[in-house]
């Protein structure tokens, strides 16, 4: 029994999906965002054998007895709170200000390391000039003093 009820579950899904399939496929483009509509459910009633989907699903096939359909199958009535749909999109724009001001502050950011790079670069040369002629000054004053007292 379990089993056959699935076959017809499973047949039921399968119109269903190819009833939307058919339907909805050519009419609708690929969603490229997502909408979200509120909801409330009202009601629900059983499958009436005058319905258009009663034929499309082919319930009758599906089903054994007009009680076994009730007992699985409803018709759902669904009223939208509103139908309206916000599509809320954020694409970073730069103003011509504030391109000018991030491509200042970075150029000033790597030109501020390269300045100081700078800086200790030549301040490193400085006190190796000043360090090497402080040692030829010691070695010609040792010179001039070996002179002296040799001389």
């Amino acid at each position: 029994m379990c089993t056959l009820f699935l076959l017809f579950q499973d047949h039921c899904l399968t119109v269903v999906d190819e009833e939307v399939f058919h339907t909805c496929n050519p009419l609708c483009p690929m969603a490229c965002r997502k909408i979200e509509f509120q909801y409330v459910a009202t009601d629900s009633e059983p499958l009436r054998e005058e319905s258009s989907l009663y034929e499309k699903m082919h319930v009758d096939k599906i089903f054994r007895t007009r009680q076994e359909m009730n007992k699985n199958m409803a018709c759902l009535r669904i009223h939208y709170g509103s139908t309206e749909a916000r599509t809320m999109s954020y694409r970073p724009k730069y103003a011509f200000i504030e391109l000018f001001s991030l491509l200042g502050g970075y150029s000033g950011l790597w030109l501020g390391f390269s300045l100081l790079k700078c800086y200790e670069f030549s301040l490193s040369k400085v006190m190796d000039f000043k360090r090497r002629k402080k040692v030829s000054t010691t070695k010609v004053k040792k010179i001039k003093k070996r002179k002296k007292f040799n001389g």
